[in-house]
């Protein structure tokens, strides 16, 4: 449950329905509830907005790979939301749910050999680029 109320559109100001346009096309006509979290604050959906459509564009990077990225950082914050929603993304790139458990795994190793090499201070070679 939402510390705040989400803004339904509705309830929307102009702004946030002009960014809700935006979204909607975006999500299939629909509008995930973080996005109504974020409305509190009409310029920061604004602005978020753009920047997720920004950095979510395809360049170097597919958005198949993206997809991936987003998914493990939502599991390493521990975001049920964002886990969710990227866990659905991934399926429409096809990912089954082994294949999500395998990306779990990966975030899972790699996770704890970078915290014991934290722990154990262990640097990079001066002489290795």
């Amino acid at each position: 449950m939402s510390i705040f109320k989400l803004v339904e559109e509705p309830a929307a100001s102009p702004k946030v329905q002009e960014t809700y346009e935006k979204i909607k096309a975006r999500y299939g006509g629909v509008i995930p509830a973080v996005y109504k979290a974020f409305a509190n604050d009409p310029e920061y959906l604004a602005s978020l907005n753009d920047h997720i459509v920004r950095v979510m564009a395809p360049r170097r990077i597919d958005a198949k790979t993206k997809e991936v990225i987003a998914f493990v950082v939502a599991a390493m914050n521990g975001c049920d939301f964002c886990s969710h929603a990227h866990a659905a993304g991934l399926r429409r790139f096809g990912y089954d749910d082994e294949a999500i458990a395998e990306i779990l795994g990966t975030t899972a190793l790699w996770s704890e050999v970078t915290r014991f090499n934290i722990g154990a201070r262990v640097s990079w070679p001066k002489d290795v680029e």
